[in-house]
C-alpha cells in the first residue's frame, strides 16, 4: 500500500490494525475492502470508522459483513453519511440480522447515501433500541422502499419519539391505513403534534389515538383537534382529559374543529373563562355536537362581549340553524347560524349565497370548511360586523327580511365577512378594500346592483402609502380610510385589467400569501404592494398609472 510506503499516520496505523484481523477473521471481506481505491491511497477518519465496523460484523456474521463490503456506494471512497451507514447496520444486526439485511436491500441504499438517508436510517436505529418489531413494520412501509422525502423522514423521526414514550402506542400509529399509503404534510404534522401529546401524557395520546376519526381517515380538522387538545393539556391536564372524553369528540366535524380550538385558545388565554365555560349547567355533562357551533364561539366572545357568554349557553334563548353547500373548489363546507333572538331565514340563503360568489371569484377553496355566522354584539369597535377566524358576527339588526336599511345591506356585509377568509392579516388597506369589492361583486351577482365602493372619502389623506405610515407611527385614523382608500384601488384595478386577468391576478396574490414565512403566529406570508405588482405583471403598464394614483398619491 502506497500510504504504508511513505509513512503512516495515526488512522492509517488504525486502519491498518483493523485489516489485519480482519483478513485472519474473514479474509473475503479483507480482500474486497483492500481492493477498494480508498484503502489503496491512504485511509481517512470516515474510512477507518467504515473498516472497523465491518470487522465488528464479521465476526458473527461473515455474510452480512461480506455484503456490506461489496456495496456500490463503498466502492470508490466512504463519506461521513456513509460511514454512518455501516456503523447503523452493524448495530442494527446485533438487534436483527434480518431487520438489518432489509435495510440493506432498500433500493435508494444501492446507488449512494446522502444525509438524509443516512438520518432516516439512524431514526430507524433509534427505534430498533426501543422495539425491533416496529423497525420491522417501518421498513416494509411501501413508501419507504421508494425513497424517502423529507416529509418522510419527519414522520419517522417523531415516530422515534413517540415509541420512546410508549412502543405499543407507536405501533398502533405504524398500522394506520392512512400512513401505510404514503405519507403527507397533514398526516406528518399530525403525528408530530401526537409525539407532543405523548411526550408529557401518553395516557391523553393513546386516547386520541383511538378515536375513530384518526384511524380512519385523516383531515386538517383532525390535526387541529389533536394540536388544540395539546395546547388544553399544556393548561390544565386533567380538563384536557375531560374535554377529550366529551360526546362532540366521538366523530369529528367541521364545528368540532373549531370548538376545540376556541376551548384552546381560552386554555391559553384565560384559563378560569375556560373552566366557568365548562362547569355551566348546559355544558355540566360535556360538550354535545348540537353546543360544538356554539361552543366555537366563546373565546373570542369572551374576549369582546364577555357579558354576551351566558344568552349564549342558554338553551331557552340560544339556537343554532345548521345548513351546509357543496362548493366547485372547497368541497363540502358547514354552516351555521347561532342566534340569541328570533331570526329569519333569508339570512341563511344569504350566507350560501356569499360563500358560493366570493369562491367562486377567487378561483380557489376555501381556507376551511366551516362558516359560522353569530348574530350578537360581539363585535369589535364601531363595526357592523367583525371577522374572527372560523366565523364572523354581525349585529342583529341584519337578520332581516323587510325594508329596513339594514337588511338592504346585510348581503353585501356578509359577503364582506366571507371574503374575510381569504384576505386577514395583510395591511388592512389590503384585506379590507377586498373584502369590499368582493362583496360588491357578490351584490352584482345576487341583484345586479352596480359594482361600487361604498366609502369614497378619507379624512386622513388621500394615498394608501400614508396610511401605512401612519400605522407604523402608531397615528390613530378613521379605520373607514382602508375601506375607502383599498377599495378604490382595487375597483379601478379590476376596471383597467379586466374581469379575467383580475381575477388571474388575485388568484395569484393569494397563492403568494399562502406560502409560509414562519415570521409570526399567524399562517401563510402578508402581501402587499410588492406582491400585488408581481401578481399583475403581465398587465403592468395598465396597473403602474392605478398604483400610482392610489397607493402613492401621484398622478401623471
Amino acid at each position: 500500500m502506497p500510504w504504508v510506503a511513505d509513512g503512516i499516520d495515526e488512522s492509517e496505523e488504525a486502519a491498518g490494525r483493523e485489516l489485519s484481523t480482519l483478513a485472519e477473521a474473514n479474509p473475503l471481506v479483507a480482500r474486497i475492502l483492500l481492493g477498494r481505491p480508498w484503502v489503496i491511497d491512504g485511509v481517512s477518519g470516515p474510512e477507518k470508522g467504515a473498516v472497523m465496523r465491518i470487522r465488528d460484523v464479521g465476526y458473527d456474521l461473515p455474510a452480512f459483513a461480506a455484503e456490506i463490503a461489496g456495496q456500490p456506494w463503498l466502492v470508490d471512497d466512504v463519506t461521513q453519511p456513509e460511514s454512518e451507514v455501516v456503523e447503523i447496520l452493524w448495530e442494527i444486526s446485533g438487534h436483527s440480522v434480518t431487520l438489518a439485511e432489509r435495510l440493506i436491500s432498500l433500493p435508494w441504499l444501492t446507488d449512494d447515501v446522502t444525509q438524509t438517508e443516512a438520518g432516516v436510517l439512524s431514526d430507524l436505529r433509534y427505534i430498533a433500541r426501543h422495539d425491533p418489531a416496529l423497525t420491522a413494520l417501518l421498513v416494509a412501509m411501501p413508501w419507504l422502499a421508494d425513497g424517502v422525502t423529507q416529509t418522510e423522514a419527519g414522520v419517522l423521526s417523531d415516530l422515534g419519539y413517540i415509541a420512546d414514550d410508549d412502543a405499543a402506542l407507536a405501533q398502533r400509529l405504524v398500522t394506520l391505513p392512512w400512513l401505510a399509503d404514503g405519507v403527507n404534510d397533514v398526516e406528518r404534522i399530525t403525528i408530530e403534534r401526537l409525539g407532543w401529546v405523548a411526550d408529557t401524557d401518553v395516557e391523553l395520546a393513546n386516547v386520541v389515538a383511538g378515536k375513530t376519526w384518526l384511524a380512519n381517515s385523516l383531515s386538517n380538522d383532525a390535526t387541529r383537534a389533536v394540536e388544540s387538545l395539546y395546547f388544553i393539556h399544556d393548561e390544565d391536564a386533567a380538563l384536557a382529559k375531560s374535554i377529550a372524553a366529551m360526546p362532540f369528540l366521538d366523530s369529528l366535524e367541521p364545528t368540532d374543529a373549531a370548538a376545540l380550538e376556541a376551548l384552546s385558545w381560552l386554555a391559553y388565554t384565560e384559563i378560569f373563562a375556560l373552566r366557568e365555560v365548562l362547569t355551566h349547567p348546559t355544558l355540566q355533562n360535556g360538550i354535545t355536537d348540537e353546543w360544538a357551533p356554539v361552543v366555537a364561539l366563546m373565546d373570542s366572545v369572551n374576549e369582546a362581549a364577555p357579558a354576551f357568554l351566558r344568552p349564549l349557553l342558554d338553551p331557552e334563548q340560544a339556537t343554532v340553524e345548521r345548513g351546509s353547500i357543496r362548493l366547485p373548489h372547497t368541497g363540502a363546507a358547514d354552516l351555521a347560524i347561532i342566534r340569541t333572538d328570533t331570526g329569519v331565514s333569508r339570512s341563511m340563503g344569504l350566507l350560501e349565497h356569499s360563500a358560493a360568489s366570493v369562491e367562486e371569484f377567487m378561483g380557489a377553496a376555501l381556507p376551511t370548511n366551516y362558516i359560522g355566522l353569530l348574530f350578537g354584539t360581539a363585535v369589535l369597535g364601531y363595526s357592523h360586523g367583525t371577522h374572527y377566524g372560523d366565523y364572523f358576527v354581525m349585529l342583529p339588526e341584519y337578520d332581516a327580511d323587510d325594508d329596513s336599511d339594514s337588511a338592504g345591506y346585510a348581503g353585501h356585509l356578509m359577503a364582506h365577512e366571507v371574503a374575510h377568509f381569504y384576505w386577514r392579516n395583510n395591511p388592512d388597506w389590503l384585506d379590507e378594500g377586498l373584502a369590499e369589492l368582493l362583496a360588491a361583486i357578490s351584490e352584482n351577482g345576487r341583484t345586479g346592483a352596480e359594482v361600487t365602493i361604498d366609502y369614497s372619502h378619507c379624512p386622513a389623506g388621500d394615498n394608501i402609502a400614508l396610511l401605512e405610515r401612519l400605522d407604523a407611527a402608531g397615528v390613530m385614523y378613521d379605520y373607514r380610510c382602508n375601506y375607502a382608500l383599498g377599495g378604490q384601488f382595487f375597483l379601478e384595478l379590476y376596471d383597467t385589467v379586466g374581469d379575467a386577468a383580475f381575477r388571474e391576478g388575485l388568484r395569484s396574490l393569494y397563492l403568494m400569501s399562502l406560502v409560509e414565512d414562519y415570521a409570526d403566529e399567524f399562517d401563510g406570508s402578508p402581501v402587499g404592494i410588492r406582491q400585488i405588482q408581481d401578481a399583475f405583471e403581465g398587465d403592468s403598464d395598465a396597473v403602474a398609472p392605478v398604483i400610482d394614483k392610489w397607493y402613492h398619491g401621484t398622478t401623471p
